[in-house]
């Protein structure tokens, strides 16, 4: 491991602090604005139908993925068959730029999935509108006090590992600061601001800067294998390029049988919620609002599980449900753990660029 002089730990130090003062604001910030700028109510459900009627019952939708466009356009037809999605199927990482150039011509969708850290970008250009829906309350405390974000699924994260290579897995992830996970663990880019940035930012609260600077080094020595995407590190762990990995649980339940890939819960997981947000130029506002309240129903809901993905709402029973999936002794995080770093991830960014630049 490569040891810091102590003017260049200083100056990281110096920069960490600056990012602890920017992580409170992300923090409260948002949260202040929310309480001072009161959200109206929210609009009663037959109001929304007359008034999305009247807006001619389309509502234009980005999804990330084909099944979940596919299963989510069915079953809003079915609960009102006068309406109708146009789905349109995107990466997360395209919807994202198609977003922030539509902003500019105030023309396009109506409502669109982004992943955690995303809303941040929307938010800052002007592109997300913050509203109060009526279902919510389903969430319970998932749900988003600035009205900006509307979690519909979570991603479980775990650890997998394959168990031809790695014969241990620990369950407190400051471990692989140890020299004994030297060339043996993957992670997703930093850059990517997705499922290894959330892991790399975890544990910041909890643990203070420099524990959690002093990680980040032990880690950078470690030789991480950085993937392309979350998909990639799943891929580098089942075919044997490292032990163990970051993932979520849908990737391994969907795996084909007989792969050599476990699933292992750990500590203090983050909080991975897949989230609808409603756009401030959209032609139909009311559409968009039925639409993003009926994700938000048991019956949509329910389609979130029907595609192998954990709702955002706990379904007693349902088999990726957190409440059936995640061990009582190994609990998901409360979000407040990482809620800094999704209100503003600019900070961590930063912080990570200076161990694994892009």
């Amino acid at each position: 491991m490569t040891e810091l002089s102590r003017r260049e730990f200083l100056k990281i130090v110096t920069a960490a602090v600056t990012a602890s003062t920017l992580y409170e604001l992300s923090e409260t910030v948002p949260k202040a604005f929310a309480a001072k700028s009161k959200l109206p109510p929210p609009t009663p459900i037959k109001t929304l139908v007359t008034k999305g009627q009247a807006e001619g019952g389309h509502v234009l939708v980005y999804f990330g993925s084909s099944d979940l466009a596919d299963q989510l356009s069915a079953g809003f037809k079915a609960a009102y068959p006068w309406a109708s999605v146009d789905a349109v199927v995107s990466s997360t990482g395209a919807i994202l730029s198609k977003v922030l150039t539509e902003v500019n011509a105030k023309k396009g969708a109506d409502v669109f999935s982004c992943t955690p850290v995303q809303p941040f970008l929307f938010i800052r250009a002007g592109a997300a509108a913050a509203v109060a829906l009526v279902n919510d309350v389903n969430l319970g405390d998932a749900a988003d006090p600035t009205g900006y974000r509307h979690p519909y699924a979570q991603n479980v994260q775990v650890l997998a590992s394959n168990p031809n290579l790695a014969t241990y897995v620990p369950k407190d992830i400051y471990e692989f600061a140890k020299p004994a996970f030297k060339g043996q663990f993957a992670i997703d880019r930093p850059a990517n601001l997705g499922t290894g940035a959330l892991f790399l930012a975890s544990g910041r609260k909890a643990w203070g800067d420099k524990k959690w600077l002093g990680w980040l080094q032990a880690l950078q020595a470690n030789n991480l294998f950085l993937a392309s995407s979350a998909t990639a590190t799943y891929q580098a762990v089942l075919i044997g390029q490292r032990g163990i990995g970051t993932a979520s649980i849908g990737d391994i339940l969907s795996q084909a049988a007989g792969a050599p890939v476990k699933a292992n819960f750990y500590k203090d997981a983050p909080p991975y919620r897949q989230c609808l947000m409603k756009t401030t130029y959209g032609e139909h506002p009311n559409m968009a609002e039925l639409f993003m309240n009926w994700v938000l129903t048991p019956a949509g809901q329910k389609v979130i599980v029907n595609t192998n993905r954990t709702p955002a709402v706990d379904i007693k029973g349902a088999a990726t449900a957190v409440s059936t999936l995640v061990p009582k002794a190994y609990p998901i995080a409360p979000y407040a753990s990482i809620s800094g770093f999704v209100y503003n991830p600019q900070p961590y960014a930063e912080t990570f660029n200076k161990y694994w630049p892009t």
